[in-house]
């Protein structure tokens, strides 16, 4: 079993090429690490904290954006009709907000998603209240091309995440504003 989990943790992190497989890699590593008990060696490309993922991502010199997402911006057929390609993300949580819903009228955005109704967020306050989601690496061109997209009920803000980093999020915009 022992030798499955490391050949399986050894394949994560030899096809990502995107830092957020980094990200989710350190996951899968440290579920692995309670799975085997600690006694047992895994890869060294697991990381050993968030803060070494962190320091992997924010060390990226693309200059690639991160950009959480809740909701219609994890659809293929939201990213293949905005930005033209399916996005590369891993999994991450939004601390201190709850998810509700909004009902969306702009039909371009209706068609590109399926649906009228899409999830929204807003603050709680209380960091025990998280929203999971799919944090993507983007370009500055797919950043505007996602602000094109997202309507008049949503705000892009910068926050940090559960696992430390920072991404743009769209947030409820009577949250923001108010």
């Amino acid at each position: 079993m022992t030798g499955l989990i490391v050949w399986f943790a050894e394949y994560v992190h030899s096809v990502c090429s995107y830092a957020y497989c980094v990200l989710w890699g350190y996951f899968v590593c440290r579920v692995f690490r309670v799975a085997v008990n600690s006694g047992h060696p895994l890869p060294e490309s697991c990381p050993d904290s968030v803060s070494a993922v962190t320091e992997l991502i924010e060390d990226d010199p693309s200059g690639a954006i991160r950009l959480f997402s809740y909701g219609t911006l994890q659809q293929p057929e939201v990213q293949l009709s905005n930005f033209g390609r399916l996005l590369n993300g891993g999994p991450d949580a939004l601390p201190g907000y709850r998810t509700d819903w909004v009902t969306i009228t702009d039909p371009d955005v209706i068609a590109a998603s399926g649906s009228d109704r899409h999830p929204i967020v807003v603050s709680t306050g209380d960091i025990g209240d998280l929203v999971a989601g799919t944090v993507f690496v983007i370009t500055a061109t797919e950043l505007a091309a996602a602000d094109d997209y997202e309507v008049d009920d949503y705000r892009r803000v910068l926050v940090r995440l559960d696992s430390g980093i920072e991404a743009w999020v769209y947030l409820a915009a009577d949250d923001v504003d108010g």
